[in-house]
């Protein structure tokens, strides 16, 4: 975890992680080794860190 949770992530970091979310998304047959890190997961881990940015975008 983050030495300080309050510090937003640079838009770059959030960008680069939505990047490499789709590239994951668009490789066809992705099994990985452990099922935690297969596509499911991964898609649901990313709905929420949506959730949550969208969340705190919000607030003023």
């Amino acid at each position: 975890m983050a030495k300080n949770e309050t510090v937003r992530l640079p838009q770059e970091t959030k960008q680069a992680d939505e990047d490499a979310f789709l590239a994951l998304k668009a490789i066809t047959g992705y099994s990985p080794a452990n099922q935690a890190y297969g596509l499911a997961m991964v898609t649901a881990r990313s709905g929420e860190a949506r959730n949550r940015v969208s969340s705190t975008d919000n607030v003023s």
